[in-house]
């Protein structure tokens, strides 16, 4: 009878398991061709039954990560909230024999696939390259444009856990990394995370002559207390600076994490110290709410913005990358 029950689950089990495609051989370290070999490797798309395959997969590739905490149920149950972003079908998980090996947290939005996160068990890059190479292959079919590694816009789905608000893919992780190169990709942008501590935080000076610093409104954000500034010129905002406090993501240093960004000046305003002031403003009132440490995130072709962050109290910290693959055009 107990054996009668254990096919039947297997049966179950099996049939609800989707199979996309079968690749190559799990775990090796194969070229960039992606091309069907051996039947061992299953891919298959998300489901509520696979979220816990996911949770260990991505809380297994950031374990040791800076500014990260393991994701969870209450992660994946918000991804339901975010209307047309969250795409099952385009959340790939890589099997082996049975186990997972890989995950692809993908997108499909405009022109564009996007990687919003690729976890990988150590040594996974064959389970790596067969799930970007579904990417592709289908981004083919659809005539998108260009497939994007993860990117600030991964943060609707990961903010408060991996790298703060800024889920780029670190230049550490270097398994995920073998696999774009292999897959073709290519480096566009080096971003740069800064973090600012509470003691190295410059105060706030004063707006220059004929502007106003006011609390703008700013959305709710999950599991986040944001607030945000707006410089007003003439009756008209100019330039704004939004951050926020992740209670429950602490800092190495002790306290929880603040986070400073986006930061935006209209052309025409610019060079008059606008987005320092708020970044000022913005790390005082994180530190009085109790931050250990402030992170922001922008390009190092950006100089004009390094400067005013280094200005206001950050030093840079970190090195991450955004990964592309132009397809068409």
């Amino acid at each position: 009878m107990a054996t009668a029950r254990r096919r039947q689950t297997r049966s179950r089990r099996d049939a609800s398991r989707r199979t996309l495609r079968r690749g190559q051989s799990c775990g090796r370290r194969v070229p960039a061709g992606i091309a069907a070999g051996a039947t061992d490797l299953e891919l298959a798309a998300f489901t509520d039954e696979r979220a816990p395959d996911v949770v260990r997969l991505v809380n297994a590739t950031i374990e040791g990560w800076p500014y990260c905490r393991p994701i969870d149920a209450e992660l994946v149950a918000h991804w339901k909230t975010l209307g047309g972003a969250y795409q099952p079908a385009n959340m790939l998980l890589a099997y082996c024999g049975g186990t997972a090996r890989a995950f692809l947290h993908g997108e499909r939005y405009g022109a564009t696939h996007g990687i919003r996160f690729l976890a990988l068990t150590p040594g996974a890059i064959a389970e790596g390259l067969r799930l970007v190479g579904e990417v592709e292959r289908r981004a083919w079919a659809e005539r998108v444009e260009r497939i994007i590694g993860p990117t600030c816009n991964s943060g609707k789905f990961y903010a408060g856990y991996v790298l703060g608000l800024e889920p780029y893919h670190p230049h550490w992780a270097v398994d995920g990394t073998e696999v774009f190169v292999r897959a073709g990709f290519s480096v566009t942008q080096n971003e740069c995370i800064l973090v600012a501590a509470p003691a190295a935080a410059t105060p706030p000076g004063r707006p220059p002559a004929g502007y106003e610093i006011i609390e703008a409104q700013t959305p709710p954000e999950f599991l986040a207390r944001p607030f945000k500034y707006a410089a007003v010129f003439d009756g008209k905002e100019v330039a704004t600076c939004a951050a926020r406090l992740y209670p429950k993501l602490m800092s190495p240093s002790g306290g929880p994490i603040g986070q400073v960004g986006y930061v935006g000046t209209d052309k025409a305003h610019r060079g008059k110290g606008l987005a320092t002031l708020m970044t000022e403003m913005c790390l005082k009132r994180l530190f009085e709410w109790g931050a250990g440490e402030a992170l922001i995130s922008t390009g190092l072709d950006n100089p004009a913005a390094l400067r005013a962050y280094e200005k206001a109290g950050f030093r840079r910290r970190h090195s991450v990358t955004e990964w592309t693959k132009v397809l068409i055009g």
